[in-house]
């Protein structure tokens, strides 16, 4: 099933599963009153327009401030869902094949440090099998709050490929790509 139709069902399902009285709006503040979520902003786009935008609660608890069209949210792992999707909608649109190789796209070779021949795929970097892991002691050092000086393309050029800056056997777990599943952040 195309993204689009997949995506639109997706909320419509979501949506109806909350009930057929009760408003989203509704089931917003329902979800963020049993969560603690003191603030959030959410958009529904359907063909490129903005169908609906909503935003609840507030953006600075101790100043009162509410959720607004400029409060700036930490996206976290949330990104891993924006990327995820746009690999997909390249895969749909037949750019590449969820078993190619990263290697044959990237400017760069990505080498697992105890498989050095060793292919890595878009399916084990989507489904957390591709033997690359968080290498705590470089990420911590590097960790920016608001926009980072160095490029992520810099960034996983020098995390992921021999000789760059933060290549180690730490980045990579033993196994080889598509051994085991382990949740990473890169």
């Amino acid at each position: 099933m195309p993204m689009k139709k997949w995506s639109s069902w997706l909320i419509i399902l979501l949506i109806a599963s909350n009930g057929w009285g009760q408003s989203l709006e509704t089931t917003i503040l329902e979800h963020m009153d049993n969560k603690n979520v003191s603030g959030l902003a959410a958009i529904i786009i359907q063909d490129s327009n903005i169908v609906w935008e909503g935003y609840y609660g507030l953006a600075d608890r101790n100043l009162g401030k509410p959720v607004d069209t400029s409060t700036i949210f930490m996206m976290a792992s949330i990104s891993k869902t924006i990327t995820a999707t746009a690999l997909m909608q390249l895969h749909e649109d037949g750019l590449f094949e969820l078993d190619d190789a990263i290697n044959e796209y990237l400017p760069f070779s990505v080498t697992p440090v105890s498989h050095p021949d060793a292919d890595i795929t878009f399916r084990q970097l989507l489904t957390h099998t591709s033997s690359i892991r968080d290498n705590w002691s470089v990420l911590i050092d590097l960790y920016t709050i608001g926009n980072s000086p160095l490029a992520l393309g810099d960034f996983l050029e020098d995390y992921l490929s021999p000789g760059g800056d933060y290549y180690s056997s730490q980045s990579f777990y033993g196994y080889a790509p598509g051994g085991n599943a382990n949740y990473s952040n890169v």
